[in-house]
């Protein structure tokens, strides 16, 4: 369970003041020491996991003068990082035990790679660090965000696949909280040689950052994959934060950061 360090003082029970030293990120409760965290999640989150923050920024896994990876969770890197201005991700969904489709088309490896895409979509965020995410940056933009509990909006961006008669859907919504008209973008279902079994086409993620408000400068993706987002950013000459748990997709961003720029 997610805890960050916030000073804060109060007059205790004895009339001496108290010291505590760290913060709930789920309830708000503060506690005195970090002995108390196991105490404080079984009594108020027992089913949570309890999660220890590293006392100083974590040390990327690649980094170049635009995007730096961190093969992390992405609950124990957010709390270390300065608000940016452009979330940009597309999260597990959590649709793992309905989701259907695919075989014969688009993600050719579907049925070898059914596992490890169904462990994957098993594990979608929270309320908590939906919104966690979301206080990261000033704009947002989450793909999937019509299976999570976010506030409503009306600048909904839609990405239109003009395959039609597959199995998967014909299209995928993505929430932002920028109060303007729906956009549509065209694209086909993937590029050529993808590695991960949800990722997106890069003209998508360009277009997303370049459709966003204030003309961003710096992006975040806190569920990275292999580096759709980032290599987007990178090609737009932005500055990009990646976060990926499974240290192979790790490698495979890594590496296509190191290419030369794609063309547009």
């Amino acid at each position: 369970m997610p805890f960050t360090k916030d000073y804060f003082f109060r007059i205790g029970k004895t009339g001496r003041p108290q010291e505590y030293k760290y913060k709930c990120n789920i309830c708000g409760i503060r506690i005195l020491h970090t002995r108390s965290f196991s105490t404080h999640n079984n009594k108020y989150h027992p089913k949570e996991q309890t999660r220890f923050f590293p006392s100083s920024r974590m040390k990327p896994y690649y980094q170049d003068e635009s995007v730096t990876i961190y093969n992390a969770d992405c609950r124990d890197v957010l709390p270390t990082l300065e608000k940016v201005d452009l979330v940009l991700t597309d999260p597990p969904y959590g649709i793992a035990d309905v989701w259907k489709g695919g075989g014969g088309h688009g993600w050719a490896k579907s049925k070898d790679e059914s596992v490890l895409r169904n462990e994957w979509d098993a594990r979608p965020p929270d309320s908590a660090l939906m919104k966690t995410i979301c206080n990261s940056a000033t704009a947002s933009i989450i793909w999937g965000g019509n299976y999570f509990d976010l506030p409503v909006s009306r600048g909904w961006l839609i990405w239109n696949k003009p395959e039609r008669n597959f199995t998967l859907g014909e299209a995928e919504l993505a929430w932002t909280n920028r109060d303007t008209v729906i956009r549509v973008y065209d694209a086909n279902r993937s590029d050529v040689g993808r590695t991960h079994p949800t990722q997106k086409p890069i003209s998508l993620m360009k277009w997303c950052i370049e459709t966003a408000a204030n003309n961003p400068q710096t992006i975040l993706d806190p569920f990275m994959g292999s580096g759709t987002t980032l290599r987007g950013a990178k090609d737009l000459g932005r500055k990009a934060i990646g976060i990926e748990l499974e240290e192979r997709y790790c490698e495979i961003a890594a590496k296509r950061m190191s290419q030369l720029a794609m063309q547009l």
